[in-house]
């Protein structure tokens, strides 16, 4: 594989898994049995880390692509789809992706007092999932609810919808019991 975006081809640095040693005649005890190399210190293999929920009666779900884990489709017309996007370690943090969504719906940003304020938390087996509710000003006002999980691997759970405030609050209930029903199977 060639590497063209730094101009350059040499490799300066990689990191290759440990194979196990092999057998050698050293490693064979007086009575012929194989010898056993001693247990090396190599970090546990952390299962992948996927959460699954229950949807809403009349609700589908779609395949991501891309960035994009999952789309969850309500039931009804004008109901807007919820993305789900998964997302390595922070993701940026909390204040920063609230303030973002904030912005996308025309608001202020906000500090980190404020957060506790504006969030909700539902409570599911795969832990806390924080809950954001924002509405935008205007005629043309958009309305986004938001949420964060984070799994057991420090990764960042995305669940979003947005769209009028009144296509956004029918779907409301159904988001926040799927959210209700996280879990790790």
């Amino acid at each position: 594989m060639a590497l063209s975006a730094c101009g350059n081809d040499h490799v300066t640095h990689a990191r290759v898994p440990k194979a196990a040693a092999p057998a050698h005649a050293h490693d064979v005890d007086p009575g012929g049995a194989t010898v056993e190399p001693p247990p090396t210190a190599a970090a546990p293999v952390q299962a992948e880390v996927r959460p699954t929920w229950t949807l809403p009666q009349h609700w589908k779900q779609t395949a991501g692509n891309g960035m994009r884990f999952a789309t969850v489709q309500p039931d009804g017309p004008g109901a807007p789809d919820i993305t789900v996007v998964m997302l390595g370690g922070a993701a940026g943090g909390e204040l920063a992706n609230v303030n973002r969504w904030r912005g996308q719906v025309g608001l202020g940003p906000v500090d980190d007092a404020a957060l506790p304020g504006l969030r909700t938390t539902v409570t599911s087996k795969a832990g806390p999932v924080q809950v954001y509710d924002f509405s935008g000003t205007g005629t043309d006002a958009v309305r986004m609810l938001a949420a964060i999980w984070i799994d057991a691997n420090g990764n960042s759970w995305f669940f979003k919808t947005n769209a009028g405030p009144a296509a956004v609050q029918a779907v409301r209930p159904g988001l926040l019991t799927l959210l209700e029903t996280l879990r790790l199977e």
